[in-house]
């Protein structure tokens, strides 16, 4: 079948698609508690294009489990439904007349309608913050002639802070976020995007976390660094036509971000890009890519040699992180739930996955019998392999593209992997 009727013929597998909303962050209480549903076996169809995940995917994905639960899992229902119910608590822009659990839903907005319907706009959240940061830095003394200022660690001024955030839907289609901060000396925005969204796919324009991967400390591509993006999503479960259904369910996510700052003078580009695949109810694989690229190195490129490079068929200066990932639900939960998480990543560097490689291997529960306590372990590890021509291996960092994996003074992958 030519590819392009087959992506037109794709279809959202076991649930309707979302309309857009804004995306939670990763480390945000209802996306932990999405997961942790989705490893007791609550949430089959939960497969976020990242770690990120749009606010009513989440509020769908709680109310769900909750549901699911009363009948499946009774020891785990007071726990679910009081997720869900915080979900609608805290968005009280979404609610209905109560579920079969007699859990308000946020699965529609307040009046009964559907997940589409209704076009005017709506305030899903706001939330108002008060508080003082309080920062210090160190460095390890240099080994030699220390970086330049760009590259130094600069401590976060002392100060109050006020911060003020916000969530809207104005129709199916539209949907927009906002966190502003400000201190007596300066005004931020740590998070502002708008959001469209078509049947599975969503596209946001703006200022988000982007975190790939199973690992909860350390994604080796991307940690969950707050950056300027274009990315394109799908927001549920895809699954191809016809016989190639029977390969289960699909999820990807597209993310290009610009670099501007004094750490990057060549102003490149970043190509981030995560495919997730669930052929079974219990194994999810996941191909990530990470490429920096573009910007002034990258001026007299020959246009037909552009393509070759973003797909990784050929190296033209660019600076490319990749990594493979294994999720597997464990068949104990008659005892306990267990899932086990294993990132496997390498520099474009030839033999660098063997030679050098990144590991972050965990295993977790997310769930103790009779406590509603989640508990787990990883561990990461970059350095020699058993295969090796390099010592040491400067993971993370670029002869050309010289301020590494990083924005700012953020690393873009795993810490433990330096920034280059």
């Amino acid at each position: 079948m030519p590819l392009l009727p087959l992506l037109l013929a794709a279809r959202v597998a076991l649930a309707a698609a979302p309309p857009a909303s804004p995306l939670l962050p990763p480390d945000h209480w209802a996306v932990e508690a999405a997961r942790r549903v989705h490893e007791l076996g609550l949430a089959p169809d939960y497969l976020p294009a990242q770690r990120a995940v749009p606010l009513l995917v989440v509020g769908r994905t709680l109310a769900e489990a909750a549901d699911r639960a009363r009948e499946a899992a009774p020891g785990y229902a007071p726990l679910a439904r009081a997720w869900a119910a915080r979900f609608t608590e805290e968005f009280s822009g979404f609610q209905s007349p109560a579920s079969p659990t007699d859990v308000p839903s946020p699965l529609s907005p307040a009046g009964g309608e559907g997940w589409g319907e209704g076009a005017g706009p709506r305030l899903l959240s706001a939330r108002a913050t008060l508080g003082y940061q309080d920062g210090a830095t160190s460095e390890l003394p240099f080994a030699s002639t220390p970086p330049p200022a760009a590259l130094r660690l600069q401590a976060p001024r002392r100060d109050p802070f006020v911060e003020l955030g916000a969530a809207a839907s104005f129709g199916p289609h539209l949907a927009a976020g906002l966190t502003a901060r400000a201190t007596p000396w300066q005004v931020d925005l740590p998070a502002a995007e708008v959001v469209a969204a078509l049947g599975p796919v969503a596209l946001s324009v703006g200022r988000a976390a982007l975190r790939y991967g199973p690992s909860d400390f350390g994604g080796i591509v991307a940690t969950g660094a707050t950056l300027d993006r274009v990315e394109a999503m799908t927001t549920a479960p895809v699954r191809l036509p016809g016989v190639l259904a029977t390969l289960g369910d699909f999820a990807l996510d597209l993310a290009v971000v610009r670099f501007d700052q004094p750490r990057h003078p060549y102003h490149p580009l970043l190509w981030d890009m995560q495919l997730s695949w669930r052929p079974h109810p219990r194994l999810t694989l996941g191909a990530l890519r990470g490429v920096m690229f573009g910007g002034a190195l990258w001026d007299g490129i020959p246009t037909s040699q552009v393509p070759l490079a973003l797909l990784g068929v050929k190296n033209y200066r660019e600076n490319n992180v990749y990594s493979g990932t294994i999720e597997y639900l464990l068949p104990t939960e008659a005892l306990l739930p267990l899932t086990a998480k294993l990132e496997w990543g390498t520099d474009d560097n030839p033999g660098a996955a063997f030679s050098w490689p990144g590991l972050v291997a965990g295993l977790s529960a997310p769930m103790l019998p009779g406590l509603p306590v989640a508990v787990g372990f990883e561990y990461a590890y970059f350095g020699k392999g058993p295969f090796g021509y390099h010592d040491p291996f400067p993971w993370y960092a670029h002869g050309q593209y010289v301020g590494g994996w990083a924005t700012g003074e953020t690393p873009l992958g795993d810490p433990l992997g330096g920034n280059g």
